[in-house]
């Protein structure tokens, strides 16, 4: 299957779990997606070609695409659940929002909402220096465990 029609077809599973079809007016025009970072990263291009190919086919009329920036996405996770039963609002995450829920102690966490669909699988890895003290990931653990200070770390995703 294509990724536009694996789009297309988990655009169409998120929308019947919303309650939304192509006939029902009320919700056509008040369907909005949250995008947990700024415009142009992966959240954000990924919400932007699923919607696009919802209206594109006709599975919806339009739908709101909007950004709500801060701390990794865990405050547009906190709006995701201080919005809690509202039926018209959905938000395209990702492990990047589920790893800053965690470092920055949130209360308001992925395991609180919803998921209807994965939209897409992301890879994972941990690199280092060919010359790093570290040769297995328990090394790095053990390490971050004794002085998590002394271990420095970094991630992106790409773009944004």
């Amino acid at each position: 299957m294509s990724s536009a029609l694996t789009v297309a077809v988990i655009a169409t599973l998120l929308l019947s779990a919303c309650g939304v079809t192509r006939g029902e007016e009320t919700g056509l025009h008040r369907l909005r997606m949250m995008v947990p970072n700024s415009p142009g990263g992966g959240y954000d291009l990924t919400a932007r070609t699923a919607v696009k190919i919802m209206e594109d086919d006709e599975i919806t009329g339009r739908v709101e695409v909007f950004n709500v920036i801060g701390a990794g996405g865990t405050v547009a996770m906190a709006r995701l659940m201080n919005e809690r039963g509202n039926g018209d609002l959905m938000m395209m995450m990702g492990l990047g929002v589920v790893g800053a829920v965690f470092t920055n102690g949130s209360t308001a966490r992925a395991s609180d909402a919803t998921a209807l669909a994965k939209v897409v699988e992301e890879q994972e890895g941990i690199l280092v220096p060919a010359d790093s003290p570290f040769r297995t990931v328990q090394d790095f653990v053990a390490a971050w465990k004794a002085d998590p200070a002394k271990v420095t770390i970094g991630g992106g995703s790409n773009p944004g």
